[in-house]
């Protein structure tokens, strides 16, 4: 088995080429090898301030291993920058990071959830932090009310036009919403949602009236 130290000279390499797909490669390396406990993270800072293709690289890893919670320091801390990445591809590939928890829940990860709210990923990329959380089987965290809250802040309009995919969406807002302030009732997050509540029948948004539906049963 090669030891790091033989193969540091060909990712640093790959890195410094002018082959899109040998800077991905490259970074993706730079970044598992740090994972992977070696001494490879001025190759992380250096792909981290290259081009796109570098970028991409960083987001991958850091996206796919977010879960596992040996990685996940590492992998939050690179994914909170790339969600306001300058390239929306590169902050697309960074959301991606919430498809490792679908089935899983994202309780204890409140921090992750609520800087992608605040970042420039969001209005993209919503709708993968929306499937995360309405695929979760265990309690919903609270912080799921921040996730609604900036959707119709910035798709409330759109939530009761049919012709619009905001409305589709709207749907998983409004069961989110309902499921957080049944899992929520008493603490400040289950009066954070009777608010959205409010919001979302004033959107007249899909799925409110099959919320109370549910919710009366």
């Amino acid at each position: 088995m090669c030891k790091f130290e033989e193969v540091r000279g060909l990712i640093e390499k790959m890195i410094r080429s002018g082959s899109a797909d040998a800077q991905k490669a490259g970074a993706q390396l730079a970044g598992l090898a740090v994972l992977y406990g070696h001494d490879a993270d001025d190759l992380v800072a250096g792909s981290m301030e290259g081009s796109v293709d570098h970028r991409q690289g960083i987001a991958e890893v850091a996206s796919q291993n977010v879960a596992a919670s040996t990685y996940r320091a590492w992998c939050e801390r690179y994914l909170t920058v790339l969600f306001d990445d300058e390239d929306e591809a590169v902050r697309q590939r960074a959301a991606t990071c919430f498809r490792q928890f679908e089935d899983r829940g994202l309780e204890g990860y409140e921090e992750l959830i609520g800087a992608f709210v605040e970042s420039r990923a969001f209005p993209q990329s919503a709708h993968e932090v929306l499937y995360a959380l309405k695929r979760a089987r265990s309690r919903l965290p609270g912080v799921t009310c921040l996730v609604c809250e900036r959707f119709l802040d910035h798709f409330g309009e759109s939530a009761g036009d049919i012709s619009t995919r905001a409305s589709g969406r709207a749907m998983d807002v409004a069961e989110l919403v309902f499921r957080t302030y049944q899992q929520h009732q008493g603490d400040e997050w289950g009066d954070k949602a009777l608010d959205l509540i409010d919001r979302l029948c004033l959107a007249q948004a899909f799925g409110v009236r099959e919320g109370f539906d549910e919710f009366d049963r």
